[in-house]
């Protein structure tokens, strides 16, 4: 007995590497499922009314840091 099946149909597959290539934050799917792939992070936080600007200073801080390392 096998628990994998077939996501894509290989038009499926083509169409969506097609678009990988022109937007690599694509997606693709149905109704029932989406998937996708992204090279892009995203961090949501919920910083208090005190400590909004200090946060969001934080966060630049590492994203500068981060873009230092590649």
């Amino acid at each position: 007995m096998s628990t994998t099946h077939q996501m894509f149909t290989v038009e499926e597959k083509d169409l969506f590497i097609e678009l990988l290539k022109e937007w690599p934050n694509s997606e693709s799917g149905t109704e029932l499922a989406s998937h996708s792939v992204s090279p892009f992070i995203s961090f949501y936080f919920h910083p208090s009314r005190d400590d909004h600007r200090d946060v969001a200073l934080l966060m630049v801080d590492i994203h500068e840091a981060f873009e230092q390392l590649l």
